[in-house]
C-alpha cells in the first residue's frame, strides 16, 4: 500500500453506459488496492447515484459530489473547477475515470511536484505509450488483484498518447493559470488548450515516459464529437490559440468563471 499523502486525485463523472460503469469500479478499486489517497468525484446523474459501491474502497478518502442533471450536456470542466476548488494538496491529478497508471508512475509524478521539478507532469509518453484496452479483457480477473501482467497482448492495441487521460499538476498554480476553461463543455480540445497554456505562460512541464492504460467504452452523442457544442469548442480553442503569452494571462485572469470559486490560490 502505498501512500499518497500529498496529492488528491478529481475525477468527473457520468455514467451513460455499462462500459463507463465497468470502468468506473476498475478504476476506483485499482487505486484503494495500491494507494491511501483523498479522491473527489463529481458525479453527475439523473435520479439516483450509479456509485454506490463507494463504501467500499477504506483506502481512499472519497468526497462524492452528486448533482442531479438530466444528462444531455456532459460540462466536465465545470465539474473538474468544482473540485478543483475543494481540493486542499499541493498536488492535484485532473483523472478521467478510465484511465490506470503503473503504480510508481503515480509516486514519480507526485514526488516531481512536491520537490519543485515540474509544475505539470503527464504521467506518460507523447507518443505511442497508450494502451488502448478492449472491454473484452477478462476484468474479473484483473480486478481481484490488480495486476497489469493479467492483461495479455490480445487484450489491447498500442495508439498515441498525448494530452488527455490525467495530468498532474502543482494545485496553486493550476488555480492561478484559471484551471479548466468552461467554455468547452462536452468534447472537444480542451486538453490541447490546457497544455498550450501551460507552456506560454511558462509552467515548467514535464512527463514520465511511461505507458496510459486506456479501458475502451462505448461513446454516445453526450460526450463524442457528434455533441452540438463540438464546433464551438473548435472555435473558442483556435481563438486562443492565436493568443500571445501576455493576452492569455489577461484572458484567465479576468475569465467570469473564476468569480464562483473562493479558492484563488
Amino acid at each position: 500500500m502505498k501512500k499518497l499523502k500529498d496529492t488528491t486525485i478529481i475525477i468527473p463523472v457520468a455514467i451513460e453506459s455499462t462500459d463507463r460503469l465497468n470502468n468506473a469500479k476498475t478504476v476506483l478499486g485499482f487505486l484503494n488496492y495500491h494507494f491511501n489517497v483523498n479522491v473527489i468525484i463529481h458525479e453527475l446523474v439523473k435520479g439516483e447515484t450509479k456509485l454506490d459501491f463507494l463504501g467500499d474502497y477504506k483506502n481512499l478518502r472519497i468526497n462524492h459530489i452528486i448533482e442531479q442533471n438530466d444528462l444531455t450536456t456532459y460540462h466536465r470542466t465545470r465539474q473538474l473547477n468544482e473540485m478543483l476548488n475543494k481540493v486542499t494538496t499541493k498536488v492535484v491529478v485532473n483523472y478521467d475515470i478510465d484511465v490506470l497508471l503503473p503504480v510508481e508512475t503515480y509516486i514519480e509524478a507526485e514526488k516531481m511536484i512536491i520537490l519543485g521539478k515540474s509544475d505539470v507532469v503527464y504521467p506518460y509518453g507523447n507518443g505511442l505509450y497508450q494502451k488502448r484496452i478492449f472491454t473484452k479483457f477478462n476484468r474479473e480477473r484483473f480486478d481481484n488483484v490488480f495486476d497489469f501482467n493479467l492483461i495479455t497482448e490480445g487484450d489491447y492495441d498500442i495508439w498515441y498518447a498525448k494530452y488527455g487521460h490525467c495530468v498532474f499538476l502543482n494545485t496553486s498554480k493550476y488555480r492561478r493559470c484559471g484551471g479548466e476553461n468552461e467554455g468547452f463543455i462536452a468534447y472537444g480540445p480542451e486538453d490541447s488548450e490546457r497544455y498550450e497554456r501551460f507552456v506560454k505562460i511558462g509552467y515548467k512541464v514535464d512527463r514520465v515516459n511511461d505507458i496510459v492504460y486506456h479501458l475502451e467504452h462505448s461513446r454516445t452523442s453526450f460526450s463524442d464529437n457528434t455533441n452540438h457544442n463540438f464546433k464551438k469548442n473548435d472555435i473558442l480553442y483556435e481563438k486562443l490559440s492565436k493568443m500571445t503569452k501576455d493576452e492569455i494571462i489577461d484572458y484567465y485572469y479576468n475569465i467570469e468563471y473564476k468569480n464562483k470559486y473562493k479558492a484563488k490560490n
